[in-house]
Parts: structure tokens; sequence; C-alpha cells
């Protein structure tokens, strides 16, 4: 098997520097091809009504807005390898106490239950345990490695007063500051090669320009739809430029009391369903008999808080306090200090948003339409 080749675009193979970008631009790269949201921000036509809550948004308010790698999901990781390993081990138990029955019910030796069983662990031992231990320790590394390498990394903090964008390269503490007007960004369908197939990829990627726009510091993400992309660029690009109502909603932390919260709510809304066994039609609400059965009994087997407790050590452990310097940064400023919106911006959105208003077509209708009237006011 072959290593899959790399199919991330980097500025070189957008050309950042020599051909600066549009919103709503398509530009062909190395692996196939990138559509941009920006310099100069737009919104794009996946932007919706509300407020979304948003789990990789850690901390939400009238300053700055951060985004990181939350907890969300190392519950159920650590639930999955105690699982696992639960499972190997009552398998084992299980063969065994079938193979002591079946010795017990054809009178080979005239022994006891408890003598077969227990013999059965002695010859099993050897087998099972070092096939428990290689698991632990897999999963063991998994776990805390996946911490120590989110430690490493401090969240992306924008400051919608300031109107700029804090960004860490991965392993340094040294800050960098770019403002959010030149921030590019793209979302891009990639095509590589495994050697016998062809695997396509859709990312959102992100160049924070620094050192007076000569170099960028490159952020990328795996997403699996187009509209997915479009979403991580409204998460942010709403903060920055639309109003309260517009904000997303940071999903708190997994903690215990997350687990008790589950817990409460399955109780109530088996409380006010209907009892039944199984829960087959559409649309029903609350939770069926043998769906609380297995609650517990998945809990109970998975040793039941003890995941969420990881969860927060995860939590507390990862997350590294930002310099004095951007503290700073990030402290309220009065309503008349705050940077305004290029005048530039302004104008290109309002055309945008009268654009999507008519129905005419997405962003990148729109950028073609504005290619084209800029080619016949030629």
């Amino acid at each position: 098997m072959r290593r899959k080749k790399t199919t991330v675009p980097d500025s070189g193979s957008l050309e950042l520097k020599e051909r600066p970008p549009r919103a709503g631009e398509v530009r062909k790269h190395l692996w196939g091809e990138a559509m941009f949201f920006s310099p100069r921000p737009m919104p794009t036509w996946a932007a919706g009504e509300g407020r979304m809550a948003v789990g990789e948004v850690m901390e939400v308010n009238d300053t700055y807005m951060d985004i990181g790698q939350s907890n969300h999901g190392k519950a159920f990781q650590v639930q999955s390898c105690i699982g696992i390993l639960m499972g190997v081990f009552w398998v084992f138990a299980l063969i065994n106490v079938a193979l002591s029955l079946k010795l017990v019910s054809i009178h080979i030796y005239e022994q006891s239950f408890s003598y077969y069983f227990w013999d059965g662990v002695e010859e099993l031992y050897p087998v099972l345990g070092p096939i428990l231990l290689i698991l632990a320790g897999i999963y063991l590394y998994a776990i805390l490695y996946t911490t120590f390498r989110k430690s490493r990394q401090r969240p992306l903090r924008l400051n919608r007063q300031r109107r700029e964008v804090c960004f860490f390269p991965k392993g340094s503490d040294e800050p960098v500051i770019c403002p959010w007007e030149e921030v590019v960004a793209w979302t891009a369908l990639s095509t590589g090669s495994t050697g016998t197939n062809l695997m396509q990829s859709i990312t959102f990627g992100m160049a924070l320009p620094y050192d007076n726009g000569e170099n960028y510091w490159l952020l990328h993400q795996d997403v699996m739809l187009v509209t997915q992309a479009q979403e991580a660029w409204e998460t942010m690009r709403r903060y920055m430029d639309e109003g309260p109502e517009c904000w997303p909603r940071p999903m708190p932390p997994e903690t215990r009391a997350t687990f008790d919260a589950e817990r409460r709510k399955r109780h109530e809304m088996y409380r006010r369903g209907e009892k039944s066994w199984f829960r087959s039609r559409r649309g029903d609400i609350g939770y069926s008999r043998l769906s609380m059965v297995w609650f517990y009994f998945y809990n109970l087997f998975c040793f039941w808080k003890f995941p969420y407790w990881v969860a927060e050590w995860d939590q507390k452990y990862s997350m590294k306090p930002m310099p004095a310097s951007i503290d700073e940064w990030s402290a309220p400023l009065p309503e008349e200090q705050w940077t305004k919106p290029s005048p530039e911006l302004l104008k290109e959105k309002a055309v945008l948003e009268q654009f999507y208003r008519e129905a005419r077509g997405t962003i990148h209708d729109f950028y073609r339409a504005r290619q084209a009237a800029d080619v016949e006011a030629v």
C-alpha cells in the first residue's frame, strides 16, 4: 500500500501573493480547485438566520471569540476504548463458561463446574493477559497523544472591536496578529492518489498574512461537505461583521455534569413519553424501555462517569493560558475606539446581499457577474 499523496493546497499553489484572490473567485490549483470567501470577507449563500451552536467555538463575548479544539468526543473515545477491552474480556469469559458447562455435561473427568472454570482461566490467562495489555497500551497512548497534541496549539482568537485575528503557529508561544479583512479563506476540492485509487477530499483553509503580507500562516480543516466549510467561515464572519443575534453559541465542554444532564433528560422524556419496549414510529417522543436499559448497561459497562472525568482532565490540561500581551490586546475598548469596517467592504457586502435577495445565485455567480461588469466597463 502506497502512502497517500498530499492534496492540501498551499499559498504557493493558490498564488496568493502573485494574484490576490477575491471573494467568490474559483481558482485551480495543483490537485483541484478552490473557491474563496475572502479577503474582504463576504457572506456566503450558506448563511442562515439565528444563532448556531458550534462545538469548536470555545468562548464568545463582546470583545473576542476563541475557536479551537474542545474536548467534545473525548468521553466517547474513552468509552470506546473501555468497551472494546471489556468486550474482549467478556468474550473470553463466556467462552470459558460455555466450555466448562460442556465438560460438566459430558462427564469426562467427573469434576465440578468450578474446577473446569478455573482450569480454563489458567489456560486462557497466558493468551488473554497479553492481548488486554497490548490493547490497553494502544488505547492509553491514543487518549494521551490526542490530549498532548491539542495542548500544543492555542485557539484562534478573533477580536471584533479591533477587527484583528490572533494566531499562534503550531508549537509556538509567539502570537501573530493580522487584520481581519486581510485574512484569506477558501474551500478546496482536491484529488489525490493512493497508487491504485483516486481519493477526493474537501478542506476549509485560511491564510493569515504576516511580514506585511509577504508570507502566510496556513490553517486547514478537513470537512465532509462544501457547506460545512461555508458554515465554518460563517461562524467567524458573522461574529466579526454581524450583530449579537447572529453570533454562534459556544457548546460547553464535556464534564460529569454533562452526563448527569443527559441522564435527567432521558428520565424526563421517558416519563413523558408512551411506555413501550420498542419505539419504531418516526416522530415518537421519549425513550423506550429498551433504550433506557441500554443506556444504563452501556455506561456501567464503560465505568459510569469515568470517561467524563477524563474529558474534564483533557479540558484542563490542554487549555494553555494566553500570554499577558494577548490578554491586554483582548481587553474591551471604548466604543469610539473600535475599528470600523472599511468602506470598500461595506459597499461590496451591500451589493452582494442585494444579489442574494434577488435570488440570482451563489457567491461565485456574484463574482462572475462582477467580472463581466468590469470587462464591459473597460
